[in-house]
């Protein structure tokens, strides 16, 4: 993902996965976005970072690992329901 805006401080970088890291104002922002898209992604074994320039603007990447296709196989026909529930929470 990428923006043309500010771009993020040097200074700032090191945090930017941080729990409650924000630099918007109190109230404006809880600092959570990044770091849940964090934890999400490394709990699939993937990764995520944040590539910056001297120009401005941010760009975003993740990467998670390809699946295993004999695992895709084996569940295509069924129909467990306990295979399309899903859970949901609220912070």
């Amino acid at each position: 993902m990428q923006d043309d805006g500010p771009g993020v401080a040097p200074t700032d970088e090191p945090k930017l996965f941080q729990p409650f890291f924000t630099t918007k104002p109190v109230g404006k922002g809880t600092g959570l976005g990044l770091s849940v898209s964090y934890g999400i992604i490394e709990s699939y074994g993937g990764g995520i970072g944040y590539l910056g320039n001297e120009w401005g603007g941010a760009t975003f990447y993740f990467e998670l690992p390809a699946a295993d296709p004999a695992i895709q196989d084996r569940h295509s026909d069924d129909q467990s329901p306990l295979l399309h529930r899903s859970v949901s929470s609220s912070l």
